[in-house]
């Protein structure tokens, strides 16, 4: 994976990499992501890794379908978080009003 590039050049690259800012970072993160073809992604991408049940492809199906058709309930993931912060938060009080 690392190429032609030995392993102590990769863990310099590595460590400079992580000296660099967030955003650099990311940055980096994303050009070096766009930099990798579908067809070597291919490589890597084993499938046999796991198997769903034919009740989870069901599923998966129907789900796909409803995002598909407009059917399914989309929410921004800002807004979703939120929400399960805010689930947890009054979680943790009805747990402290009960001790």
């Amino acid at each position: 994976m690392k190429n032609e590039i030995p392993d102590r050049s990769y863990d310099i690259v590595r460590h400079l990499a992580l000296s660099l800012s967030p955003q650099e970072r990311l940055d980096l993160a994303d050009e070096l992501f766009h930099s990798v073809s579908d067809e070597e992604i291919e490589q890597f991408d084993d499938d046999d890794d796991f198997e769903l049940s034919p009740d989870q492809m069901v599923e998966l199906e129907r789900r796909i379908e409803s995002v598909r058709n407009g059917s399914a309930v989309l929410i921004d993931m800002d807004v979703h978080l939120e929400q399960v912060r805010q689930m947890l938060k009054d979680q943790r009080a009805a747990r402290e009003k009960t001790c």
